[in-house]
């Protein structure tokens, strides 16, 4: 593994989905197979494994759903 995001979330739903868009957007699919018509400035970065972590706080507002 090359890189954890540790993410600690409490009702923010909405920044939370931002977020992993955003990692998804500049890194890539951690599998290394991002679809590059949809993200292409992720394409130099496809061969760095990543995980993202999230940590909830008893939210109430669907964050856990999410």
């Amino acid at each position: 593994m090359d890189l954890s995001i540790i993410i600690v979330s409490f009702n923010s739903i909405d920044l939370i989905n931002n977020c992993i868009r955003s990692i998804y957007r500049y890194l890539g699919d951690p599998a290394g197979c991002s679809d590059i018509n949809k993200y292409p400035e992720s394409e130099g970065k496809r061969g760095l494994s990543w995980e993202i972590i999230i940590a909830d706080n008893c939210s109430r507002d669907g964050s856990v759903e999410f």
